[in-house]
């Protein structure tokens, strides 16, 4: 069911029942009439550098609340779930963009190494 058509849904319902009953009449004809509640979307800035908060949330999820990085030696992840920062897969410095898809979660241990690899290599 579209955005306009849950709206008219509710007008019809505001104007049938008082204010007080608006919240428990909405939620029964939406439930019957199967509305999806609408999913929140990440809005983020691809120019901004720092994560927002929905767009951490999801990255958080995606990562199940645990450091992403991969050890190139042993192959086994990090299993730290403390101090978890956001992260470019591809650097800010370099071009890379504040989106989901470019980002990724690391602990602060892992965060600095990543940086001072690519200090290294003086590509920031």
């Amino acid at each position: 069911m579209r955005r306009e058509e849950t709206y008219q849904l509710w007008l019809t319902t505001k104007a049938k029942l008082g204010e007080a009953e608006d919240a428990v009449a909405l939620k029964k004809l939406c439930q019957s009439q199967q509305v999806e509640k609408p999913q929140k979307k990440i809005r983020q800035a691809p120019t901004t550098r720092t994560a927002g908060v929905v767009l951490r949330r999801e990255l958080l999820k995606q990562a199940e609340h645990r450091c992403q990085y991969v050890s190139p030696i042993t192959g086994r992840r990090c299993e730290n779930r403390h101090f978890l920062q956001a992260d470019h897969k591809v650097p800010y410095c370099l071009g890379g963009k504040t989106v989901q898809q470019n980002m990724r979660i690391l602990c602060q241990q892992h965060n600095v190494v990543v940086y001072q690899n690519l200090k290294e290599l003086n590509m920031c």
